[in-house]
């Protein structure tokens, strides 16, 4: 699934494991949540969590404040979506 291009640095399992643990537990609180269903049998559902960190620009470290984590969940056969920031 992953594959290591030249230059790049592995990623560990370890790695892949938290994150997908990290994006069932989102789901699953998103979806307890809200009622509407997106999907269903023979329906593709993209899924995406994007990380928006404030620049620095070299004066001082980021820190987790100033971290923003975007979550989408879009169904492409019936073109509806679900965004949560």
């Amino acid at each position: 699934m992953f594959r290591k291009r030249r230059g790049q640095q592995e990623m560990s399992w370890a790695t892949i494991v938290d994150f997908y643990a990290r994006l069932r537990e989102v789901t699953e609180i998103i979806g307890s949540h809200h009622d509407k269903l997106l999907g269903g049998p023979g329906k593709t559902i993209l899924l995406d969590e994007t990380f928006l960190t404030k620049r620095k620009y070299n004066k001082g470290r980021k820190t987790k404040t100033m971290t923003q984590v975007v979550l989408g969940i879009y169904c492409r056969d019936d073109k509806e979506g679900l965004f949560f920031g």
